[in-house]
């Protein structure tokens, strides 16, 4: 999905939407969907070379107490002043002491064990539009660390998943993604955090051919490993931007998307539009019947997938090739992973290039059937783009609709 970078980005019969103010708002996704990439992971110039300042001061003045316990020394040497090494968004609340949540010692202890050493500069959040989550980037002396937190719903369970599916495409030693470092939760129920390895990416390195060439072929190699995961799904629950993803397994392809899926999306979308709805109501079941015949007929091997795969969840890393992160992935069809090509609800939607389906296909050839199971994905994503993004979302799910009737 779209949101974990950035809100990214006929029409006839059953429309409810106001073309005008369709427009409008995916004109403005298609901006902030271009822009993401030049954002993502840049990050202010360190002021000075570890971020240890004052410590003796501090100490002379506060004990370094914490309510009455001593701090550990490293969190002595990062506690330095009244303002707090790292802040939480004003929404977090939270205990803290001289200024200084309780959750970030919380996180510290956890980067603690990972050897992180001092931080040589004081993190930074990362902001862009869509994203889900708080974003730090943490540079220390032992190492490079990239943390992610979310307040606003079962958020252990998506990080879990997160990391399972980073570490199901690890296994395949195919196509480089952040490593899962850790995750836990912060005190007090105030939410929860994922520990990845910090990849430093290139600005526009995606633009150039030959780095969707060269992800073209990662992804098709990663495709063509053998899962360690057996049948169709994953051991964690996943999520597409907020929206859960059920990964029950199965032993058919079939069966698991229509029942994890396109069915849950589904009635998912009939019960937010309401009388709205009532044109998608009407032909659900032709659908899933259509829908059934043509995955039945397919020769499907099982594949990791990333789950959640366009332009803005990959990037070129200073010096070490592409990388794909922010997956919603698990165990199913690899033609799955290529459903936003041709995405047509926004103006220049920042694609991939013919040069990464070129490479793709040099390893992955398009097999019978491809580009009508390649609108029966995309309809998926499109259900999920109207459950997050709103109705206007409509008319192209009803458009993807016909073309499969």
């Amino acid at each position: 999905m779209l949101s974990n970078a950035a809100t990214a980005h006929c029409l006839h019969g059953g429309a409810s939407a106001n073309a005008s103010t369709i427009n409008q708002r995916t004109q403005s996704r298609s901006l902030a969907s271009s822009l993401f990439f030049l954002s993502v992971y840049s990050y202010v110039k360190p002021t000075t070379s570890v971020y240890s300042a004052p410590v003796l001061e501090h100490e002379r003045r506060t004990g370094h107490r914490n309510g009455g316990r001593q701090l550990a020394p490293f969190q002595r040497r990062i506690c330095c002043n009244q303002q707090g090494w790292f802040e939480f968004s004003t929404a977090s609340g939270g205990r803290k002491v001289d200024g200084v949540s309780v959750g970030d010692f919380t996180i510290l202890s956890h980067l603690q064990t990972l050897g992180c050493g001092d931080l040589k500069r004081k993190p930074r959040e990362v902001h862009f539009s869509g994203c889900i989550n708080e974003s730090y980037a943490f540079r220390c002396t032992g190492g490079d660390y990239f943390v992610k937190i979310n307040r606003q719903f079962d958020a252990a369970s998506m990080f879990a998943g997160e990391a399972e599916a980073l570490n199901a495409m690890l296994e395949t030693e195919s196509i480089r993604v952040p490593k899962p470092l850790g995750v836990g939760n912060l005190p007090d129920g105030g939410g929860s955090y994922i520990i990845l390895e910090y990849l430093n990416f290139q600005p526009f390195g995606m633009m150039q051919p030959s780095s969707q060439e060269q992800l073209g072929r990662a992804l098709a190699l990663m495709h063509s490993a053998e899962p360690e995961f057996r049948g169709f799904g994953l051991a964690q629950i996943t999520r597409l931007g907020v929206l859960p993803l059920s990964n029950e397994p199965s032993d058919s392809w079939s069966k698991f998307f229509l029942e994890n899926r396109l069915r849950d999306r589904l009635e998912r979308a009939i019960a937010k539009l309401g009388s709205d709805g009532q044109e998608l109501a009407t032909c659900r079941e032709e659908l899933l019947s259509r829908a059934t015949k043509m995955l039945d007929a397919a020769d499907v091997r099982p594949s990791v997938l990333h789950g959640d795969l366009w332009v803005g969840n990959s990037g070129l890393v200073r010096g070490g090739g592409v990388a794909v992160f922010d997956p919603a992935g698990y165990v199913g069809h690899s033609e799955f992973d290529l459903a936003f090509r041709g995405w047509e609800p926004v103006n220049d939607f920042p694609g991939f290039s013919d040069a990464f389906y070129d490479a793709y296909h040099a390893v992955l050839p398009q097999a019978p059937g491809f580009e009508e199971r390649h609108r029966l994905y995309q309809l998926f994503h499109l259900l999920n783009h109207l459950l997050i993004y709103g109705v206007e979302y409509y008319p192209h799910v009803m458009a993807q609709v016909r073309k499969l009737a």
